[in-house]
């Protein structure tokens, strides 16, 4: 039974959470909604959520990257398009700062995925400009320079399955997994 509606802005997003999802065990409890970027989500998030009728007790992930914003107003402004009956059943959950902050975050990942060897990731893993993925601002580049060029939604589909929020650096990606176990945990 669906508890929890996941609304994401791209499909490398779905993917991967759908990936953490299963990991968790918590795919049959959730329902992963893409978007076709950051005005999509926003423009659609809204109307989606207010016209939800079942099950009437649903909760509500909007997650997106925070791409250099200042992520407490954005969140703020994120949460002032939800009608106000549905706030205390909506977390929104910025990306900090992009998804690719997250595989920075957890080379162990990246390597059971197969996009680095372990000494590569060991060596990557111990450099003081990763201890905190989230603060990258060009993660997206960093993360090709780690592993070439690939595409987002293949490194979402072969990441996703191994990221570890007990392992991984990234405090958005815990955030976001704490979001997604609310989500789905049964209501009394």
């Amino acid at each position: 039974m669906t508890r929890g509606i996941v609304f994401l802005e791209e499909r490398s997003a779905f993917h991967l959470a759908e990936a953490v999802a299963a990991r968790l065990g918590l795919a049959d409890q959730l329902l992963f909604i893409p978007h076709d970027g950051k005005a999509d989500l926003m423009r659609s998030a809204p109307r989606k959520i207010e016209a939800w009728r079942h099950p009437a007790d649903v909760r509500f992930v909007i997650a997106r990257d925070n791409d250099g914003s200042d992520c407490a107003d954005l969140k703020l402004k994120l949460l002032a398009q939800i009608p106000r009956p549905f706030h205390d059943r909506t977390k929104v959950r910025l990306v900090m700062q992009e998804l690719e902050s997250w595989y920075l975050g957890d080379p162990s990942a990246l390597v059971a995925a197969g996009y680095l060897d372990p000494r590569m990731a060991e060596s990557h893993g111990r450099k003081r400009k990763y201890a905190e993925p989230d603060r990258l601002t060009n993660a997206k580049q960093e993360f090709a320079r780690w592993v070439g060029a690939k595409g987002k939604i293949a490194a979402a589909q072969s990441i996703g399955p191994h990221l570890d929020e007990k392992r991984g650096r990234s405090t958005s990606f815990r955030h976001f997994v704490e979001a997604l176990t609310w989500a789905a945990a049964e209501r009394a």
